[in-house]
């Protein structure tokens, strides 16, 4: 038994090496200074009870990758352990390519929430909302089901259907889906008028940055632009880095974002270089519940530098940063160790960021509403916000006329923008070296 303790000693040693290094100061610690040594003996028995005498044999990788999940599961709700399976799938979702139905969602006591569908698949084209509650697949209640499990009946295989049975407004839906092939372009682009472009961001991956730039390109060399607006709705967020690439975009100079956290590598500070592709033109930012994380990133960034006005509604209000960390060749975690801030130096998290000018979205001539609309504060063990709550800031509330539009929000954003361009043309510059709008 002694014999077999200090072997699991060894293994639990090892197995947490990788993470300790990853988050590691200049000081070096022995692990019996990290844990005390009574701790890891009551893991080292448990195991060993659990091992020789559950009612059934259960291989004892699985019994140490369920004690990393349990362990991250009692943090915050975008920290959670990654098989190969993961791995694989978080490398193929930062390149655009993957398989699955195309929605964000994060783990809750009852189901799955929907942050936000992604743009052209099947979950958009069939009609799921941020804010849905996804309660059964495929007939089988999700509560109690492993989170892991329920994202690989969600990936694959290709060519099969899934019916989600979703709670919204009080009342269940069922959608069936086929499992398709993704290619997620993250940029799209037209003229909604002469001189007044639209700019869709769906999500933020390797490429986001160099895309706007060539859609921005394609765009100048038909029309020239007299005022833009850049759709955030249903972003579910991404890579941070291509975040602050496509914000430097639209800015000549100042702080982008910052973040901090508990260890020296999570405080960082990425800043604009000059170059505002859209010459000081206006930018109208159209937000909602399902701009979230990254895309909270930038819309941050413009607003606090006056380089762009907010419109829509109040975004979902994820203000953390994830990394994944590799522990072996085949698995890894992803753990929360930072929270940005925008450039004037406030969080989101929790909070999320209010529009300057608030345009709610109508169905015909009725506003839509969603009572179980997720914010992050509403996620079980979510990060909390070591911020006092923003003060209330003077909103404009758009009023809607009842022309019958496909997209009122998307409507008004350029009724906004075209009044903003004939009113307040660009000023010169500031002392942020940004063009900006009252």
């Amino acid at each position: 038994m002694k014999r077999y303790i200090r072997l699991c000693l060894l293994v639990l040693c090892l197995s947490i090496s990788p993470v300790m290094a990853a988050d590691a100061t200049t000081e070096t610690h022995s692990v019996q200074q990290v844990f005390p040594l009574h701790w890891v003996q009551s893991f080292t028995e448990a195991f060993h009870r659990i091992r020789s005498s559950y009612v059934e044999k259960i291989d004892d990788s699985v019994l140490f990758e369920n004690a990393i999940r349990g362990m991250l599961h009692y943090l915050d709700p975008h920290s959670s352990y990654l098989d190969k399976e993961a791995l694989t799938d978080i490398e193929k979702n930062t390149t655009g390519q993957t398989n699955g139905i195309g929605i964000e969602v994060v783990k809750e006591k009852n189901g799955l929430k929907v942050i936000a569908p992604i743009d052209n698949t099947p979950a958009q084209k069939a009609g799921i909302q941020s804010g849905d509650l996804i309660i059964k697949m495929n007939g089988q209640l999700i509560h109690g089901i492993d989170f892991d499990e329920v994202l690989d009946k969600l990936s694959h295989p290709l060519g099969s259907t899934i019916t989600l049975t979703i709670m919204r407004n009080d009342r269940s839906v069922d959608f069936t889906l086929t499992i398709s092939k993704i290619q997620l372009d993250s940029v799209r682009s037209y003229f909604a008028a002469p001189g007044y472009a639209y700019l869709r961001i769906s999500r933020f991956q390797n490429g986001t940055a160099d895309e706007m730039k060539a859609h921005i390109n394609k765009l100048k060399a038909i029309h020239p632009i007299k005022g833009t607006v850049i759709d955030l709705r249903n972003n579910p967020g991404g890579i941070l880095q291509e975040a602050v690439h496509t914000s430097d975009i639209f800015l000549n100079k100042g702080l982008i974002v910052s973040t901090n956290g508990r260890v020296k590598e999570s405080k960082t500070y990425f800043y604009a270089t000059q170059g505002d592709r859209l010459d000081g033109t206006p930018i109208i930012i159209l937000i909602n519940g399902g701009t979230a994380s990254a895309s909270e990133v930038m819309a941050g960034a413009l607003h606090d530098h006056r380089r762009a006005i907010l419109a829509g509604e109040k975004t979902f209000g994820k203000g953390s940063v994830q990394k994944v960390i590799i522990l072996n060749e085949e698995t890894g975690i992803k753990l929360t160790t930072a929270r940005y801030y925008t450039p004037k130096g406030k969080s989101i998290q929790g909070f999320g960021i209010q529009p300057s000018v608030v345009i709610p979205q109508v169905e015909g001539a009725r506003v839509k509403t969603n009572s179980i609309s997720v914010k992050e504060k509403d996620l079980s063990r979510y990060l909390h916000n070591l911020d006092a709550p923003p003060s209330g800031e003077e909103n404009i509330v758009a009023t809607l006329t009842q022309e019958k539009v496909e997209d009122y929000q998307l409507f008004h954003a350029f009724n906004v923008l075209k009044g903003l361009h004939l009113i307040h043309p660009p000023e010169s510059t500031t002392d942020t070296g940004v063009a900006t709008f009252p």
